[in-house]
């Protein structure tokens, strides 16, 4: 290989490495931001209480719960609270009170897609059903496309400083208990950053709850992966 054309394809490579760490820079600041702008909300002194928005959805399900005593499936929750059962409401509630069970507060997961109280008593008081939750019955499988969406606002609001890695990449298929995330060529730093351990489990928790099964997520190069733009929520 002729040495100019060595050092023109080494300066291309290190050109586009600075600009995905520009990009990550952008998001972790982005992410800064709206974490003192959250912690301005907060109350000061003992938050041992959890706060939330009276009128909220998690305000109504922590009062409905509170109410039955007894966990809920998702798709209760909603006709509860007047919504329509589709896949978009069931992710979006799974999604709000899932974020409160991996941080231990409030709710908890009892089964899949069934959500209690933390102050509620010991699971086995419950005594639940074997499948109570499963969603194998009554909702039919999602597909990548249909997760998609929903993973990427979940990043956003969650993980701000990955969103940008994960955005470059393409959520191709769902088998079994799978899920595969595909970057192109180009995208290597974005594809090593989503499958270190900490942003990989993460991202497994999140699939997870939007399928309604476990998932084990594979992160993998593929020459036909093609990011798939998700509008920004107003």
């Amino acid at each position: 290989m002729d040495i100019r054309r060595k050092f023109e394809k080494d300066i291309e490579k290190q050109q586009q490495k600075i600009a995905e760490l520009r990009t990550q820079l952008a998001a972790e600041e982005a992410y800064l931001r709206a974490q003192n702008d959250f912690l301005k909300l907060l109350p000061k002194g003992d938050d041992s209480e959890v706060s939330m928005r009276p009128g909220s959805d998690p305000a109504k399900i922590r009062e409905m719960l509170e109410a039955t005593r007894e966990p809920l499936h998702v798709g209760e929750i909603l006709r509860r609270l007047g919504r329509e059962d589709t896949k978009d409401t069931r992710a979006a509630i799974a999604g709000t009170l899932g974020w409160y069970v991996r941080r231990g507060e409030v709710f908890t997961r009892p089964a899949p897609n069934t959500f209690g109280l933390i102050s509620f008593p010991a699971s086995s008081d419950f005594e639940l059903p074997e499948g109570f939750g499963s969603e194998t019955s009554t909702a039919p499988a999602i597909s990548p496309n249909d997760i998609w969406p929903a993973l990427v606002h979940r990043v956003r609001k969650e993980r701000a400083l990955i969103s940008a890695w994960v955005e470059l990449g393409q959520l191709v298929s769902i088998t079994d208990n799978i899920a595969v995330l595909a970057f192109p060529p180009s995208a290597d730093l974005a594809r090593e950053s989503c499958a270190r351990a900490n942003n990989r489990a993460f991202l497994e928790s999140v699939l997870s709850e939007l399928a309604g099964r476990p998932l084990t997520l594979k992160v993998e190069k593929s020459d036909g992966a093609t990011p798939r733009p998700v509008a920004r929520r107003v």
